[in-house]
């Protein structure tokens, strides 16, 4: 393959993500102008097929086929929307090992990882858009958002607690926390009145974000999608960001996960900023949780991709507008539990191959059955850069690839 030109740099713009060794690179060339700019989508196929049927057959015949063809992209864009996965730059393991106090963030927020304790709560803490069984919870909001908050599963009288903001009866073990101004980590407890046991919330505000200027504290984010793909609410555009300030990357989002295995590969400011659904979090810790259940050797998951910004979707070749991983709802994950960066042989054939993938994407499959958490689910094989792995999320509808 021949080797990229190197574009031109652009005072105060980041620079394209470098290649991970034998990974096919990407090539961008500078344009006419000498300003590099990130690489634009050619015209679609049905452009293209309208212009040379209205030159032939005139501009009735042209619309019929584009009609035609857009029916049939919105068919396959809907299965279809993920692009290819991001192969250029590690991927993000957290463990026992790398794990460490977060500077910012009170003790004990952190993952422990101890596999002698159970990471179920006897009781569910339900927010807006999902319920989790866990000991460790967490939910995001902008700046002044009610969020709401409820414990089930169990009768009992529950307590919520917030070191922020102001929590609001909403009727028995309902509540309403009203997210403060203040943008980063607040503690929550939801804590059974008579048995004492405590789930602990890790409620993170998202730092404001004005769509129209691509931007946010230096960092470049990229143009979203005016009107949610279908409709469809995961869709919306994000109206704030979560700031990876210093101590953020550790803080647990659920037994077995951190904040950190979902920011951005993307370089280029000194704040990185990220999107989560939580909704994602929960299947996350239930994949792993059924896949030992199921007899897989499996006890930590890393996350290949996470969030993408827009704009870094772009600069990696992907056409996808409205992929999963632009709104924090979609991962693509594998078990490493030997470190060595590649899938872990899960059937124990000796080897390493996509039937290892495939035992993850057999218990993956039956997540679906919440409707909470229903989503795309997708088989993706080796190559020079990465090992096999799944892609999962969580977009409300149905889709396989």
């Amino acid at each position: 393959m021949t080797p990229p030109a190197t574009p031109p740099s652009v005072p105060g713009a980041p620079a394209p993500p470098p290649a991970a060794p034998g990974a096919d690179v990407i090539e961008v060339g500078p344009h006419a102008s000498g300003v590099y700019d990130p690489p634009q989508r050619p015209p679609g196929l049905w452009r293209r097929v309208l212009q040379r049927h209205a030159d032939r057959k005139g501009a009735r015949w042209g619309l019929f086929a584009a009609i035609a063809l857009t029916g049939v992209g919105a068919f396959f864009a809907l299965r279809y929307d993920e692009g290819t996965p991001t192969p250029l730059a590690p991927a993000v393991r957290v463990d026992s090992a790398s794990v460490g106090p977060a500077t910012n963030a009170p003790s004990g927020i952190v993952p422990s990882f101890d596999p002698s304790a159970s990471p179920e709560a006897s009781f569910r803490v339900r927010t807006a858009r999902v319920a989790s069984g866990y000991r460790t919870v967490a939910v995001f909001a902008n700046p002044g958002e009610a969020v709401p908050l409820s414990a089930e599963g169990r009768a009992g009288r529950f307590v919520l607690n917030a070191s922020a903001g102001a929590v609001r009866p909403a009727g028995p073990n309902h509540w309403r926390w009203t997210a403060p101004a203040r943008p980063g980590l607040h503690r929550l407890t939801m804590r059974d009145a008579a048995s004492g046991e405590t789930v602990r919330i890790n409620a993170i505000v998202r730092t404001p974000f004005d769509p129209a200027s691509e931007a946010i504290g230096g960092f470049r984010v990229g143009p979203y999608g005016r009107t949610p793909h279908r409709r469809n609410p995961v869709y919306r555009t994000p109206r704030g960001l979560v700031a990876l300030t210093p101590g953020m990357a550790d803080i647990a989002v659920s037994p077995h996960l951190t904040l950190g295995q979902f920011m951005p590969k993307q370089p280029g400011a000194p704040t990185r900023y990220m999107l989560l659904d939580e909704r994602l979090i929960v299947k996350l810790e239930r994949l792993l949780d059924r896949a030992r259940k199921a007899g897989l050797p499996a006890r930590r998951l890393v996350v290949m991709s996470g969030y993408r910004t827009p704009w870094y979707n772009a600069t990696i070749g992907n056409e996808t507008t409205f992929s999963a991983h632009l709104y924090g709802a979609a991962a693509d994950v594998y078990v490493d539990d030997d470190g060595d960066g590649t899938m872990d042989d899960l059937n124990g054939d000796g080897r390493v191959t996509l039937d290892d993938a495939r035992a993850l994407h057999a218990v993956a499959e039956g997540l679906d059955a919440d409707p909470d958490v229903r989503g795309g689910l997708g088989l993706y094989p080796a190559n020079a850069v990465h090992g096999p792995f799944i892609h999962l999320d969580v977009r409300g509808e149905r889709a396989r690839w």
